[in-house]
């Protein structure tokens, strides 16, 4: 009699982890991107402001010599330098992608405890009731202080979130090959990727269903 309750369940928290982990996946990838533009940002604000110190503490008729800069072209060096650190500066103080990257791990650990807890349900198996999935619908919807995924890239985001479990399947049976090489057998064969049937001599063995009252 509770058969006809447990499926649903199950298939409902089965698509809640699916979708926590695109989630993650797509979260992961912002996070990652905002950080390697924070660094560089900083890293090129940090270069260009080291060579306007070397221009201002070095004599000027010194570096006019060795480099061959005639008057004029020193001082366009030197409001170069000083321009490109400021437009630097502005444009971290402005898009701030280091806060928009720990934001985004933020919304990475939140999907990945729901990805936990909705898996601690399944196991459970008959034991989930309408209660517990009631409210890890509530907690994995609590996401106000997270940032949202761009609608734009929605698609873009769930293509490479596909594509790498796809990866990961073909990777799982050939595990010395390269990616690249794994990625044409793919683009070539996409049906490569879909989950093997087991053995005969395991299928022959697998419990038969009881039938049906």
């Amino acid at each position: 009699m509770s058969e006809p309750k447990t499926n649903p369940v199950r298939a409902e928290l089965e698509a809640m982890r699916m979708k926590a982990d695109l989630q993650v996946t797509s979260h992961s990838y912002l996070r990652d991107y905002y950080l390697g533009w924070g660094q560089r940002l900083n890293l090129y604000t940090l270069l260009f402001s080291a060579a306007l110190l070397l221009f201002t503490l070095t004599p000027s008729d010194f570096l006019q010599r060795t480099l061959d800069l005639p008057p004029d072209g020193y001082r366009w060096v030197m409001a170069a330098a000083a321009f490109l650190t400021f437009c630097l500066s502005l444009v971290d103080l402005a898009w701030n992608p280091t806060a928009k990257s720990k934001a985004h791990d933020q919304a990475v650990g939140h999907y990945l405890r729901m990805i936990y807890e909705l898996r601690s349900l399944m196991i459970v198996g008959k034991g989930v009731d309408s209660e517990k999935v009631r409210w890890i619908q509530e907690e994995f919807l609590d996401a106000s202080d997270l940032p949202r995924i761009p609608e734009g890239k929605a698609l873009v985001f769930k293509q490479r979130h596909l594509v790498k479990l796809a990866l990961a399947q073909l990777l799982e049976q050939n595990p010395h090959r390269p990616l690249w090489w794994l990625k044409l057998r793919l683009l070539w064969n996409p049906h490569l990727a879909e989950p093997l049937a087991p053995p005969a001599h395991k299928a022959a063995a697998l419990p038969a269903k009881p039938p049906k009252k």
